[in-house]
């Protein structure tokens, strides 16, 4: 699985701007972005985070449904951006992303956004009502842990902006998605605790007894506090 148990790269197309290392991790998240090209996904941008330091029940019933609208729409806006920032001091991630792949002197220097256009097809999707007719390049967001998928989504991106990829504003905003999923975590990992006290103190239950509890039971003992 890439990434796993060496170092993690968070990307920006052809470069990295940041590198975090997880080779002591057992459990990573994931937060990807992939885009659809001619019907093949491909991953634009990654970041993640240690798993290992939460607790097991929390981490992998960790539950982000309600923030997927959020972070579908923060996608949208930051993907379509028509001026996004794509430089860090004298370091243009548009320039290298050109160098590193020899396209300079095919497509010169002010062409990249029509270059990765060419690459990209719209997708137009009609609600089941047909009511509602939305059309824009098709990406995916995916939260994984190690290769497990939790969940994923596709989303559509109107008036797509290529260049956004490669800018300090996409980076922010992974890490605010990233930011948001482990205060989630925190929080199941503060009320998991509080229902064990409570079990405890309640029941006369020992911390033995509550982790066999199956999850049915749980909730049911749970429910009666």
């Amino acid at each position: 699985m890439e990434n796993q148990n060496s170092e993690l790269e968070v990307r920006i197309m052809g470069g990295v701007v940041n590198t975090k290392s997880l080779s002591d991790a057992d459990n990573v998240f994931y937060i990807t972005l992939e885009q659809d090209v001619d019907g093949m996904k491909r991953k634009v941008f990654e970041t993640g985070f240690d798993g290992d330091q939460y607790n097991p029940v929390t981490r992998y019933s960790v539950d982000i449904r309600r923030s997927l609208s959020s972070i579908i729409y923060q996608l949208q806006t930051v993907l379509s951006n028509s001026e996004p920032n794509c430089s860090y001091m004298d370091y243009s991630f548009v320039d290298e992303y050109i160098k590193s792949f020899d396209i300079q002197e095919s497509i010169g220097s002010g062409a990249v956004t029509s270059y990765l256009l060419e690459q990209l097809k719209e997708t137009t999707f009609i609600t089941s009502d047909q009511k509602r007719k939305y059309t824009g390049v098709k990406f995916f967001v995916k939260l994984s842990n190690n290769n497990n998928t939790i969940v994923e989504r596709t989303f559509l991106v109107k008036r797509y902006n290529p260049e956004s990829l490669f800018s300090l504003d996409l980076a922010d905003v992974f890490n605010n998605i990233k930011e948001d999923i482990v205060t989630i975590i925190k929080n199941a990992d503060v009320k998991h605790m509080w229902e064990d006290n409570e079990l405890m103190s309640t029941y006369g239950m020992n911390m033995g007894s509550i982790r066999e509890l199956t999850t049915g039971k749980r909730r049911d003992l749970v429910s009666r506090l």
